[in-house]
């Protein structure tokens, strides 16, 4: 998994009366996927104002129903291949700069 930040928050509510506070703990990476035609998107950003080193194995086959392919990192830099499906699963290994987002094409 990836590490947490936890926040504090202050919210006053409508009518400015009463006023909810405490703490808030979020993942320091949030990821979404979707599916298009035979490929798999997944976007992954760093949400912390530090560089984020994540590192797993992608389950594609028990996920995706990918047993073998390709994923391709697609960032601000360009595309580049990151990583092999086998029998699978796949090695991840991505070092993301703070509030940095980056899309893995799975397919």
């Amino acid at each position: 998994g990836v590490g947490t930040s936890v926040y504090d928050y202050v919210q006053t509510r409508f009518g400015g009366k009463d006023r909810v506070e405490g703490t808030a703990e979020f993942d320091d990476a949030v990821v979404t996927a979707y599916r298009y035609g035979d490929k798999i998107g997944v976007f992954i950003a760093n949400v912390t104002s530090e560089p984020l080193s994540l590192k797993f194995i992608l389950n594609a086959l028990r996920d995706y129903g990918m047993e073998n392919g390709t994923v391709t990192l697609i960032d601000g830099k360009g595309t580049s291949r990151l990583s092999e499906i086998r029998n699978g699963k796949a090695a991840v290994d991505l070092s993301l700069s703070a509030y940095e987002v980056v899309l893995l094409e799975i397919g």
